[in-house]
């Protein structure tokens, strides 16, 4: 493996982990209200951000597998 191989595997590594944090980041925020004492209407509005958040985590992390995709020169990364 060459420099520039290195580096690329580099890149999409970082970019890998950049995408980790930011999903779980928004996981957490998803997760903190406690539906428990909600009337049912609000833990309607709970539920549709919890399902919001699930779809932002799947794009970041889609975003991230296209961005690995692009750096490795669309070798070695399936989904």
């Amino acid at each position: 493996m060459n420099g520039v191989e290195q580096e690329r595997l580099k890149q999409a590594l970082d970019r890998l982990i950049e995408a980790e944090r930011e999903a779980l980041d928004v996981i957490a925020e998803g997760l903190e209200p406690d539906v428990g004492g909600l009337e049912e209407d609000e833990q309607l509005l709970v539920g549709r951000r919890l399902e919001a958040a699930l779809e932002e985590v799947g794009a970041i992390l889609e975003g991230a597998q296209e961005d690995v995709r692009g750096i490795l020169g669309g070798e070695g990364v399936t989904s």
